[in-house]
């Protein structure tokens, strides 16, 4: 795996990345894709603050219909995130 991401451009991996030292390692590793925010990134793979909550409500059936507006809103900041990102080129104040 770790071959692998070495081979994408523009990627940055953090953590022990020697196979030499692999038993010394955590089996996480963190990367950054050069051009994107760390969140712009959770947000392309679904996996930042707001889709988790988003896939929450659509999963407890009481909070499907009560959850609505905040699922607005949860999309409305998924949007205004990614167009700071894109202007600023890091994450908002609030995200960091």
């Amino acid at each position: 795996m770790i071959r692998g991401l070495a081979a994408i451009p523009g990627l940055k991996t953090y953590g022990i990345t020697d196979p030499h030292r692999f038993d010394q390692r955590c089996p996480t590793i963190a990367v950054r894709i050069a051009g994107h925010t760390p969140l712009e990134l959770a947000i392309l793979n679904q996996v930042d603050r707001f889709n988790l909550a988003i896939d929450v409500i659509d999963r407890v059936p009481r909070l499907r219909s009560i959850g609505a507006h905040v699922k607005d809103g949860l999309k409305n900041q998924i949007i205004d995130s990614i167009n700071f990102a894109h202007a600023e080129g890091i994450d908002s104040a609030e995200i960091r």
